[in-house]
């Protein structure tokens, strides 16, 4: 089954943050960027495309791994 986990891309502009879902199974590195007004963090997926995602380190990691939310 595949499986996407919906996060919120990160943007200065409220308008411009939009869904982005990613295959977890595709993600090489999950880096912690800290911001003062939101936290985010940068997903690198196997292709060396980043996405800048809203949330907690810890919550996207954790949503990542997790076993549930599959599609199909």
């Amino acid at each position: 089954m595949l499986k996407l986990v919906t996060f919120i891309r990160w943007n200065m502009e409220p308008r411009l943050r939009t869904p982005v879902s990613i295959n977890p199974v595709e993600v090489s590195d999950v880096e912690d960027c800290c911001g003062t007004d939101v936290p985010s963090s940068a997903i690198t997926l196997r292709n060396k495309k980043v996405h800048l995602v809203m949330g907690g380190h810890f919550d996207i990691v954790a949503k990542l791994t997790s076993k549930e939310d599959s599609v199909g």
